[in-house]
């Protein structure tokens, strides 16, 4: 479950901007659609949902921790086994292959089952129709790819929690239905809640909720 309560947010030195979320829960199994304008806020309030950033005031549970009160190092930790996140710049690492990308969460806690890891990276891989670019590393992919790899990598630990800032972005529309069906399908079959921001309005009855940032007061500029 995602859960913000009356989250208050803005930049420092952001001309007016400020995000405040009275209440928004996703709960597990929902699938969620974050629509709004390029620069309304759907990042901002992704990385919130994430504990990546912190709000001013107000509280942010995810899979039942509460982020706000967490040390970053725990964040991150949850962020690895709890939380799948697809950011719109990838994030990749260019000297790993798109299998060790994947499974990137086995090399980052010792913890996590790398064999399993393994065999979840060549299913989604599959799913995705990346499996014959398992072997390259990024540079040597196109844009395209590199987002369906992220979206691998987000699924690669079954999180509880799905964070998608604009996973199609980059996607012919038969590649994006693909992503769009293995997020739905996830967050289904794993009871995992999941909040993907779109700019895909006529595929939005896929989804259980479409919710608009502009409903969160938002004022000014913003990510």
């Amino acid at each position: 479950m995602i859960e913000l309560h009356d989250v208050r947010f803005a930049y420092p030195g952001s001309g007016g901007f400020a995000l405040h979320v009275p209440a928004l829960t996703v709960s597990p199994g929902e699938r969620v659609a974050l629509i709004g304008p390029s620069g309304s806020g759907k990042s901002t309030l992704l990385l919130l949902a994430g504990g990546v950033l912190l709000p001013h005031s107000g509280s942010v549970r995810v899979a039942g921790d509460d982020m706000t009160s967490l040390a970053a190092s725990r964040r991150r930790s949850l962020r690895l086994r709890r939380i799948g996140m697809v950011f719109q710049e990838f994030e990749l690492l260019d000297y790993l292959t798109v299998r060790d990308n994947i499974a990137l969460a086995g090399r980052l806690d010792a913890s996590i089952d790398r064999r399993t890891l393994a065999s979840e990276a060549e299913r989604l891989a599959t799913a995705a129709g990346v499996a014959a670019l398992l072997d390259r590393k990024p540079a040597a992919l196109s844009q395209g790819e590199r987002q369906r790899v992220a979206a691998c990598r987000a699924l690669a630990t079954r999180p509880a929690a799905l964070l998608c800032d604009e996973p199609t972005g980059n996607l012919d529309p038969s590649n994006a239905d693909i992503v769009t069906r293995l997020l739905l399908d996830h967050a289904r079959d794993h009871r995992a809640a999941l909040l993907m921001s779109t700019h895909r309005h006529e595929s939005l009855d896929v989804f259980d909720r479409v919710v608009d940032i502009a409903s969160f007061r938002l004022r000014g500029g913003g990510r």
